[in-house]
């Protein structure tokens, strides 16, 4: 953290050379407070700044420009007309009242290559958003980048630790330290769960007991799916039965470390391993290499664009959704006819990393504690304010309202702005998105169910904050990556003619591409974070 521009030293001894001389001129006279009455001779004295409080508050007034730079869709038409506007409002707030606030906003796909030729360059950077950095947080802060936060944040942004919760913050932590202000937006792990439309012969509450009881995907849960297709085929109602062609169903009970590599999560030691070697994927592709004898799966499974017959009348009987608010309904609506969800399991998971990334502070920032205090506001209730008029613009020119807390957005449908808009930035970089409008394109009561409802009550990941570092990995991930690419959706089709065979071959070529050596330099770091971090 860089030194304020004045030499205190100096202010500091002209300051004690005032006291000696105050000293030696008075003898043993009693001295009250400065401005206070003197006891002897009654006479008023006049406040006395030394050179250091008259210099200090002198700078505490000069104009202080911070530079935030962050992915999104670019500079907009009316971009310098709303940041005009936002740093107007900035300064109604305390201590707010000579900052200035410079935004570069640079589209997503060209944000990590410009902002390291920025960083290399020499380009002053204040606020950096770590969103696809190269290395994330982690590298950003190997290579000292980024400042530490954790004593910022307790003594210029408390309202934070009251406000995002630690489980939230750690996801953004280094070696131990804050590095970054975790934007804070759904954060839990996508549940995907089992639809149906036949309530004749599917009983939601039987099922969520069967795929409840067990903590990945096992047999009983095949068993029902089996038990409901052939009773759509013994009278004469079976579609395209079920959809295949994904390791779907497979996600169940696994935790990722990176990518494809994953841990069973009701185990006590961390055992990393690749998803399509769990013996929950082996089990699936053999139960669907079953379905598809037993005619209930596509005959053109390995040439069909599968997604084409989602939702047709004549289509699947048994497939996968995202669940979110009010899952049944919006598919009902959007379908035309009855659906059936179920949860593949109770609780939802939070992810181990951030996917919005964070905020951090540059390690060449003049002003952190400025930063940290501006900062606090986009991350808090106190500048929800603020944080909306940066994300999507002036009312009555980029958005119109419907109700206190919900919007109808000009220029774009959806949540967020393009290129072509003449205003809306990411909400979900640009601080706490629970202080986000609601769009008209989002269910009634959104924000209250993500974040009082989803992230509430999700079990928070038993990696948070870990970062797995490839540079010696990287060839072997991508050789693995595309012998998986080659095998896995062939399996899962069910069409393979001798299943056992192919699986076997799809295993021997992961160990040639060097699966092994990748798990286990995976497992290192694993085993490593978990003993630095306990």
């Amino acid at each position: 953290m860089k030194k304020k521009k004045i030499s205190r030293g100096i202010a500091a001894i002209l300051t004690l050379s005032f006291i000696l001389a105050s000293v030696t001129g008075c003898g043993n006279a009693s001295q009250n407070e400065t401005g206070s009455d003197n006891a002897i001779t009654g006479e008023v004295k006049e406040d006395v700044k030394s050179e250091e409080t008259v210099t200090e508050e002198k700078e505490s007034h000069e104009p202080i420009t911070l530079r935030w730079i962050m992915a999104g869709p670019g500079k907009q038409s009316d971009a310098d007309k709303v940041w005009e506007a936002f740093n107007e409002k900035l300064h109604e707030y305390e201590g707010m009242e000579n900052v200035n606030l410079e935004f570069e906003i640079i589209p997503g796909s060209e944000y990590a290559q410009k902002l390291m030729l920025k960083r290399t360059s020499g380009e002053q950077l204040d606020i950096i958003s770590t969103y696809t950095a190269s290395g994330g947080v982690q590298g950003l802060a190997d290579e000292e980048a980024i400042i530490p936060l954790d004593d910022l944040v307790k003594n210029y942004g408390a309202d934070i630790l009251n406000e995002i919760p630690e489980w939230a913050l750690n996801l953004c932590r280094a070696n131990g330290e804050l590095y970054a202000l975790t934007n804070y937006q759904q954060m839990v792990d996508p549940m995907y769960g089992y639809v149906v439309r036949n309530e004749e012969y599917w009983d939601k509450e039987e099922a969520e007991k069967i795929f409840f009881a067990s903590d990945i995907l096992d047999e009983a849960t095949l068993d029902y799916f089996e038990a409901y297709l052939d009773k759509l085929a013994e009278n004469g109602e079976l579609h395209m039965g079920i959809y295949p062609g994904t390791t779907w169903a497979t996600r169940k009970g696994y935790e990722s470390v990176s990518g494809a590599y994953v841990f069973r999560r009701s185990q006590d030691e961390i055992k990393v391993e690749l998803n399509v070697q769990t013996e929950a994927f082996k089990l699936l592709v053999e139960r669907i290499h079953e379905f598809y004898k037993k005619g209930y799966v596509r005959e053109d499974v390995l040439s069909a664009k599968l997604s084409d017959d989602l939702g047709k009348e004549n289509g699947y009987d048994l497939w996968y959704t995202s669940i979110e608010k009010d899952t049944e309904e919006k598919l009902e609506a959007k379908y035309g006819f009855d659906i059936i969800v179920n949860r593949p399991y109770e609780n939802y998971y939070i992810l181990n990393t951030a996917n919005a990334g964070g905020n951090a502070i540059s390690a060449d920032c003049e002003h952190p504690e400025v930063a940290m205090q501006f900062l606090e506001l986009m991350y808090t209730e106190k500048g929800k304010d603020l944080y909306r008029m940066l994300v999507y613009g002036l009312e009555g020119e980029h958005y119109t309202k419907v109700s206190e807390d919900r919007i109808e957005p000009i220029g774009y449908e959806g949540t967020q702005g393009t290129s072509d808009s003449p205003y809306g930035l990411y909400k979900w970089l640009c601080g706490n998105t629970a202080n986000a409008f609601e769009t008209v394109s989002q269910p009634e009561g959104w924000n209250d169910y993500v974040f009082n409802e989803l992230n509430a009550n999700a079990i928070p990941g038993r990696l948070a904050g870990f970062s797995l570092d490839t540079e010696k990995i990287d060839i072997a991930m991508k050789q693995v990556n595309a012998v998986i690419g080659e095998y896995a959706g062939q399996l899962t089709s069910g069409a393979l003619p001798d299943w056992e065979k192919t699986y076997e071959e799809f295993m021997e070529k992961l160990k040639v591409a060097g699966s092994e050596a990748v798990i286990a330099e995976i497992q290192r770091q694993v085993d490593e974070f978990i003993e630095n971090n306990k």
